[in-house]
């Protein structure tokens, strides 16, 4: 039998105790966290505050993060997407997360994340969804954000983002379909490049400190649905081109700086349901195919210098069956109140007061059953308070005061609103008693 002396039997056992403990390593190593869970242990040392526990379970003695709460992993095993909305967290969002090449979608909304957004995530050219709104971020919106033009959704709403929109944003935006800066700090001028963005849903800029006029890019986003630059200092005319917009449904341009008249042509958007551009400086007439619009609910044109009449020359071609808000107040309006309006039946909100609106208040108003608000105070209208006001059946505020013309008693039938809450009928020229039918008002507040 053929045996090793001890001095030829040494470098053999070496040789194995070396393959031995290399071959332990290459399975230690196959048993480590992989490169994207480490990126992701990155970002969690950021996290200062977890206060549900959401990345209590993430751990280093995985293998892989694809089973941890919030991460998503595709079919190869790549993360996919961070889902973390509604978890509390605070801290910064880290670098680290760069480093996932597939990412899909980042979504960290509702929490309250502080810093800046790092121009590397910002940046990534896999993201097709950025969603860090409602948190505390602050600074410029990284000058990179959108560079390699993969991003379909972006949402910085609420936050205290501050500076201009970034040229690259919308600079390849072939697919960008939605993009919501609302509730920021951010100023500069609308960028005429949105005009290169074609399948343009939905842009929401209400809320910032943007100024300049608005640009004719939007007449080129056929597919645009939602318009929303209410509350910054946008000046100007509205304008006409924006009926090009044949998809828009919300348009809202209220609180500006904005002038001029209203175009006409916007009586074409066929499938608009909400138009708002109170707080402006809009004079002219009102285009009245916007009141009796058939798919609109919702007209908010309140605190401008509109004027002219409410009634339209044809009363028989009216039809408004999806109007339930009109807000006119606060305007230059005369002549009488359109008979037309009780053609409105889902009209719950009526606002005309603070006009020269003159004449008496027709029957045809106290028909209203859906109302809920009636103001016609302020105006210049006479005669009597009808007793067909007590068809109001679901009316709960009622303001008819500063017309010193209407006269004659408080009708009985009044009573039969049961729900009223406010009843406005100060600086008129009633008389009579108060009628005893008024305690059957149960929830009568203000009087």
């Amino acid at each position: 039998m053929l045996t090793l002396s001890g001095a030829s039997a040494a470098p053999h056992v070496a040789f194995v105790l070396i393959l031995s403990l290399w071959s332990f390593f290459l399975v230690l190593s196959s048993m480590a966290l992989n490169d994207e869970g480490l990126a992701l242990l990155s970002f969690r040392q950021q996290i200062t505050a977890d206060p549900l526990g959401a990345l209590s379970l993430w751990s280093n003695t995985d293998i892989t993060p694809c089973a941890w709460l919030g991460v998503v992993c595709d079919g190869n095993g790549n993360v996919s997407r961070l889902l973390l909305q509604n978890k509390e967290l605070s801290g910064a969002i880290a670098t680290e997360l760069s480093k996932l090449g597939r990412l899909r979608a980042l979504v960290l909304s509702n929490n309250s994340f502080t810093g800046p957004i790092p121009a590397a995530v910002a940046s990534m050219p896999s993201l097709w969804k950025l969603n860090v709104s409602r948190n505390f971020l602050c600074g410029s919106i990284p000058e990179g954000l959108n560079s390699g033009g993969s991003l379909r959704m972006v949402d910085m709403s609420g936050n205290c983002l501050s500076g201009p929109i970034p040229a690259s944003l919308f600079t390849l935006c072939g697919r960008l379909r939605y993009v919501d800066l609302s509730r920021n700090n951010l100023s500069g001028s609308l960028p005429p490049s949105l005009a290169s963005c074609p399948r343009l849903e939905g842009l929401d800029f209400s809320g910032n400190s943007f100024d300049g006029s608005i640009p004719d890019a939007f007449s080129t986003l056929p597919l645009l649905q939602l318009l929303s630059l209410s509350h910054n200092r946008i000046s100007g005319i509205i304008p006409p081109s924006l009926a090009e917009c044949t998809s828009l449904s919300h348009l809202d341009l209220g609180m500006n700086l904005l002038d001029g008249s209203i175009p006409p042509s916007l009586v074409d958007l066929g499938n608009l349901t909400f138009l708002s551009a109170g707080a402006n400086h809009l004079s002219g007439e009102l285009p009245l195919g916007l009141l009796f619009h058939p798919n609109l609910q919702l007209v908010n044109l309140s605190f401008n210098a509109l004027s002219g009449s409410l009634t339209p020359p044809d009363q028989n071609s009216v039809i408004c069956p999806s109007l339930q808000l009109l807000d006119l107040s606060a305007n230059n309006f005369t002549g009488s109140i359109p008979l037309t309006i009780a053609v409105c039946v889902n009209l719950q909100f009526l606002n005309f007061s603070t006009n020269h609106l003159s004449g008496s208040i027709p029957d045809q108003l106290w028909h209203l059953s859906s109302a809920q608000t009636i103001d016609l105070s302020d105006n210049n209208l006479s005669g009597e308070i009808s007793s067909e006001i007590g068809s109001l059946s679901s009316l709960l505020i009622l303001r008819l005061g500063s017309n010193p013309s209407i006269g004659g008693s408080i009708p009985s039938e009044i009573g039969n609103i049961s729900d009223l809450i406010i009843l406005d009928m100060a600086k008129m020229s009633l008389n009579g008693s108060i009628p005893s039918s008024l305690a059957d008002c149960r929830f009568l507040l203000e009087l």
